[in-house]
């Protein structure tokens, strides 16, 4: 399950919840096949619980992180109708500022597909329109998400 990115600690916490469930549902199998005492099986299951209510917490910023997304989108209806507009915003929200090769790169490997000319296109627009500014940090011409605008 890709959450965020490839190289996500979420991801990775995620990853290892679910080991430990499954580790956890073992052992309750284990105890109702040697016919142990329900207070041992309820005991595990009550750690079960405990832990699924923890993993809803990489969850949830997930959860911010898509309706940033679409509160971008609702303020600006172009971009319904724009899918590498959105993607492009939906990169540099993920993986933050980026130049012009690196964001090609991340459309390329959400759509399947990008023209280095046409992401130029779609980020020159999206400048024009204030959605976008141009990262002064670094070398060379990075993109990156208009904070100001975000918060309107």
């Amino acid at each position: 399950m890709k959450l965020l990115t490839d190289d996500n600690p979420i991801e990775d916490k995620l990853n290892a919840m679910e080991k430990k469930i499954n580790e956890l549902m073992q052992q309750v199998n284990s105890l109702k096949e040697q016919g142990q005492d329900i207070d041992n099986i309820l005991n595990l299951l009550q750690v079960v619980v405990n832990t699924l209510q923890l993993s809803q917490a990489p969850f949830s910023v997930y959860r911010k992180t898509k309706s940033l997304t679409q509160k971008i989108v609702e303020k600006n209806p172009f971009l319904k109708y724009d899918e590498i507009s959105r993607v492009i915003i939906k990169a540099l929200e993920r993986k933050g500022s980026m130049n012009l090769s690196q964001l090609t790169e991340a459309v390329r490997k959400e759509r399947g597909t990008a023209s280095r000319r046409i992401i130029r296109e779609r980020v020159d627009k999206l400048l024009s329109k204030g959605l976008l500014i141009e990262d002064d940090e670094g070398f060379g011409r990075r993109i990156k998400i208009n904070k100001k605008e975000e918060n309107k």
